[in-house]
């Protein structure tokens, strides 16, 4: 069978409107020709590495050849020869038509493949406690709550000393308003424990289930007043906040990290640093009706001890401050 766009083709007619729609329809038919045999042939040339030859317009590909089976645009327009014939008619737009064609399958089948995209790598690792695995249960509680209390990694905490000790009572000696105390002796231990420069004091039971701090840095009272006040508050070297009130039914126990802000946090320790004892009586002068009571003593490790007016009232509103935050 005659092919439609060969020398017989009606494009040879010298029709200039006939001459230009048949010529376009050839150069379509011929574009899709030689781009089946161009992409073919890009395929083994960039297989081969081998430069663009005469061959590579009518060269036939072999099934059986490694290069067929490499290039999937071969496979898909298979191995019918495709003979391309310009004729002199519109032989420009074929042209044309055919240097577009070999542009974009040139770009596209020699051009390496995108590298896929890869997300984030997360470190999931949990930070390690670095507890010394030789430590008894009592002290590994203490320099656990120590860590919590202060937000300090435990490696930065020193145990100083360990020392067995028969506790007077359920609350491990340490008195406190508001707290019930069971009348029994208790086995455990004192322990000594260091950080941020500072000594702090923990008992525990001999199991260590059972803990408490005691080394003092501030106490609050207030007592009287039309509203029969009757509080108490007490903030320990070692972070905790115990707050009590004679009436019983009170007793609230929180943490210096989670009540106050960073600002406040680094206050109190300034005061830690530069306040020795301090004792400070804020109560109503003796004889007044609905006296209030108020007083605070707080322990630093400086030696200041003589404050300010100013800076003795900043110490009273700051643990009344503190007292309230803890009963929210």
């Amino acid at each position: 069978m005659q092919n439609w766009y060969s020398q017989n083709s009606p494009a040879r007619s010298k029709g200039v409107a006939d001459g230009i729609g048949i010529g376009v329809g050839g150069g379509l038919a011929v574009a899709f020709g030689i781009a089946a045999r161009v992409a073919a042939t890009i395929c083994l040339i960039c297989a081969s590495g081998s430069g663009l030859g005469p061959q590579a317009v009518t060269m036939n590909t072999n099934r059986n050849s490694s290069e067929y089976r490499m290039c999937p645009i071969i496979q898909f327009f298979g191995t019918n020869q495709w003979l391309i014939r310009l004729n002199s008619k519109g032989a420009r737009v074929k042209k044309v038509l055919m240097s577009i064609a070999l542009l974009i399958l040139t770009v596209t089948a020699c051009s390496p493949e995108a590298p896929a995209t890869q997300g984030p790598i997360i470190d999931e690792q949990p930070t390690p406690t670095h507890l010394p695995v030789d430590l008894t249960p009592a002290q590994r509680a203490a320099l656990t709550a120590l860590s919590e209390n202060l937000g300090l990694p435990v490696e930065e905490i020193k145990l100083v000393s360990t020392e067995a000790v028969e506790w007077p009572d359920g609350c491990l000696g340490v008195q406190e308003e508001g707290l019930a105390c069971t009348q029994v002796i208790i086995p455990g231990f004192r322990l000594i424990l260091e950080a941020n420069g500072r000594q702090m004091e923990y008992r525990t039971n001999e199991d260590g289930t059972q803990i408490r701090p005691a080394t003092i840095a501030m106490t609050w009272k207030r007592e009287g007043g039309i509203a029969g006040f009757c509080d108490s508050m007490t903030v320990y070297l070692s972070g905790e906040v115990h707050a009590g009130s004679c009436k019983g039914d009170q007793y609230v126990e929180g943490r210096r990290i989670d009540i106050l802000s960073e600002d406040e946090m680094a206050k109190f320790d300034e005061w830690l640093n530069t306040y020795g004892n301090v004792n400070i009586d804020a109560s109503d002068p003796k004889g007044v009706s609905d006296r209030m009571v108020v007083t605070l003593t707080f322990v630093g490790t400086g030696s200041q001890q003589t404050l300010s007016a100013s800076d003795k009232q900043e110490l009273l509103n700051s643990a009344q401050e503190l007292h309230q935050r803890l009963h929210q």
